[in-house]
């Protein structure tokens, strides 16, 4: 079982049971973060064969196209302003499930007075961007499309656009994985409700605030991936808009030390998740 973070479970039942007579038969578990082998242990887990390492996303590697330039900066007309990333998905809402569509336009308050803040506050662009893509079921051929968080940021930027929220641009067309994570890499800061594209973010050392989940269950992935890089401190709960807001004038204001930062601590969460497919070979040879 390769680079997971298993969890959460329930507390009791048959699921749990079977849960845990799986877990211990397998040869070999990589998480891909350091907190959820203690976690295991706590609900009853065997963790004899669980090993800590970092999630491989930190090893992807973006194309190089020069997207930033030619796509992002082209769409704003104020071009010399710094560019903010804003990812946003359902998970990110107070109201379960995380499917749930449409919703109600004051379930994006947050959201809206965050991006507000970034523009009229800081004095940003902000780039809102769907960081999850889709595809026909096959045997239709594959074709790249929109996926599930596109309708969400699309909706936000309406909502914008209604309060006349100025220098903001929703990205309007696909990316593949390589240009995604390229054009994350340009951003002068990104604000991110998809975990993996804040590994996107600060894999480049991009400085980055993470938007926790809104709704339960409680994930322990976004904790335990940041603190790879000592970044935990930067998930804030979409619940409380003050820390929101914090976060994000924190992070803008201390932009140049977390890149710093960064470019310090993300070498050394690369090579621990290398160690893990050296690993792999150990116990697959």
């Amino acid at each position: 079982m390769i680079a997971g973070s298993p969890g959460p479970f329930e507390t009791a039942g048959k699921t749990l049971d079977m849960a845990k007579e799986v877990y211990k038969n397998f040869f070999l578990v990589t998480n891909r973060e350091q907190i959820s082998k203690a976690l295991m242990q706590n609900w009853g887990f065997d963790v004899s064969h669980t090993e800590g390492y970092c999630c491989p996303s930190f090893l992807f590697v973006p194309s190089k196209k020069g997207l930033y330039k030619n796509f992002v900066l082209s769409k704003f007309k104020e071009k010399s302003k710094p560019v903010v990333g804003f990812i946003l998905c359902g998970w990110n809402f107070q109201e379960q499930p995380f499917s749930k569509w449409p919703r109600r336009d004051n379930e994006f308050d947050v959201f809206i007075k965050s991006v507000e803040y970034i523009t009229e506050d800081l004095g940003a662009n902000v780039y809102l961007m769907s960081h999850s893509n889709g595809f026909p079921i096959p045997p239709k051929p594959f074709e790249l499309q929109y996926g599930r968080d596109y309708v969400v940021v699309k909706r936000l930027k309406e909502l914008l656009d209604e309060r006349k929220v100025n220098n903001v641009f929703l990205q309007d067309r696909t990316f593949d994985a390589w240009e995604t994570k390229e054009v994350i890499g340009g951003l002068d800061m990104l604000v991110s409700g998809r975990i993996h594209g804040a590994v996107a973010g600060l894999s480049q050392c991009v400085p980055t605030v993470i938007i926790d989940y809104g709704m339960p269950p409680e994930t322990h992935k976004q904790k335990g991936m940041t603190k790879e890089v000592d970044m935990e401190d930067m998930i804030a709960n979409p619940r409380n808009l003050d820390m929101l807001l914090k976060k994000i004038d924190f992070c803008w204001n201390n932009r140049k030390k977390i890149r710093n930062h960064l470019e310090k601590s993300v070498p050394a969460a690369q090579e621990r998740s290398r160690m893990q497919f050296n690993r792999m070979k150990e116990v697959l040879s």
